[in-house]
């Protein structure tokens, strides 16, 4: 569940399931779904707020990368970006910064001419792509309900992430660094920084 502030005081809410179970669209339903998840203060918010439109469902059956990079041959002329190349579980708001990163892979390629262009550029972009697919698809891994492959590096990312969100819920310098990582506008190894891992063992009535 969330509730992004935007521009003009206005906020977006939303609820989201995995596995199955999912939310109702009806605002009032949607917000007695995810209230004994969330803080009452949140829900004072959400419940005082004016909405400006009806709920709407979006479904994703599964996470997608298609590994043009891995192509030794791609059709002359021709370029894909954004979900074309890879789609996100779009809880984590990542998929916009990714096509944003790939519009900066190609601006660089052509710089550089169109020789082997299609290579350069998909090249280019496994980098950031990489980078959000970790992120997500460990996240989705960690419930039962996902189908996928979980190796030993799965299980450990999947052990931190969740000490890491339970940390987030009382810390704000982990918080801030999470969402910096999240955002991609910091590698991930930013939350492996002494700083980052020192709060994270810490007890939760230390965290300040």
């Amino acid at each position: 569940m969330f509730l992004t502030i935007n521009e003009n005081d206005t906020a977006i809410f939303t609820v989201f399931s995995i596995g199955g179970n999912e939310p109702p669209t009806d605002l009032k339903a949607m917000i007695d779904y995810a209230e004994k998840y969330t803080p009452a203060e949140f829900f004072n918010a959400v419940r005082a707020a004016e909405p400006i439109g009806n709920p709407h469902r979006y479904r994703i059956p599964s996470s997608q990368w298609r590994r043009y990079d891995k192509m030794r041959r791609f059709p002359a002329g021709l370029l894909v970006s954004g979900d074309a190349i890879c789609s996100f579980n779009p809880i984590y708001g990542q998929g916009m910064t990714v096509s944003a990163l790939e519009a900066v892979a190609l601006q660089d390629c052509l710089h550089k001419g169109l020789d082997n262009l299609a290579q350069r550029y998909f090249r280019s972009t496994a980098k950031p792509i990489s980078t959000a697919w970790q992120l997500a698809t460990t996240s989705d891994l960690n419930f039962p309900e996902t189908e996928g492959a979980r190796t030993a590096m799965t299980r450990i990312g999947a052990k931190l992430t969740e000490r890491l969100l339970t940390v987030c819920e009382t810390d704000p310098v982990v918080a801030a660094q999470f969402f910096k990582v999240s955002g991609l506008i910091d590698s991930p190894t930013g939350l492996l920084r002494p700083s980052i891992v020192r709060r994270l063992a810490l007890p939760k009535w230390r965290h300040s």
